[in-house]
C-alpha cells in the first residue's frame, strides 16, 4: 500500500473532493440500482467514503470495503451510519449477501494479474444474492 493511502490519506481525500462529482456518480448508480430493485450494496474500494453518505441518505443498506485502515478512518468520520470493512477485494469473504456490488472509481485497475481478477470476481459472485 502506498503512502498516498496511509500517511497522506487526508490529503488524498481533500484532493479528490474537487476532481469528481460524487453526487452525479451516485445518481448514475442509483438509477441503475433502482431499475433492478437493489437495496443492499457493497462498495469495493470505498476509500474515504465519498459515496457512502449518498447511499445511506437514500435508504440503501450500505457497506464499504477498502484495504486502507487510514482511508476507512476518514470514511467513518464522514458517514458514521455506514458499515465499513477492512479487506482486500482479491480475497473477498463476506458474511452478508448483497443485491449489488460496485467496484467504484478506478479500484479495478489495482488488479494486476489474471489471478487477482479471477479471485476478485469469484468473491463477488459468492457475495451476491443468488437472484
Amino acid at each position: 500500500m502506498t503512502i498516498l493511502y496511509t500517511k497522506l490519506a487526508y490529503l488524498y481525500h481533500e484532493m479528490y473532493q474537487n476532481l469528481f462529482d460524487y453526487q452525479k456518480d451516485f445518481e448514475c448508480y442509483h438509477q441503475r440500482l433502482q431499475q433492478y430493485g437493489c437495496r443492499s450494496i457493497l462498495e469495493i474500494g470505498c476509500g474515504s467514503g465519498n459515496l457512502a453518505a449518498y447511499f445511506v441518505a437514500n435508504g440503501y443498506a450500505y457497506q464499504g470495503l477498502d484495504a486502507s485502515p487510514d482511508m476507512l478512518e476518514i470514511a467513518r468520520e464522514i458517514e458514521p451510519a455506514a458499515t465499513y470493512i477492512l479487506g482486500d477485494m482479491r480475497s473477498l469473504e463476506m458474511a452478508d449477501e448483497f443485491d449489488a456490488i460496485l467496484i467504484t472509481g478506478r479500484s479495478f485497475s489495482y488488479l494486476n494479474t489474471n489471478w487477482d481478477v479471477l479471485n476478485t470476481l469469484k468473491g463477488i459472485n459468492r457475495a451476491l444474492h443468488p437472484e
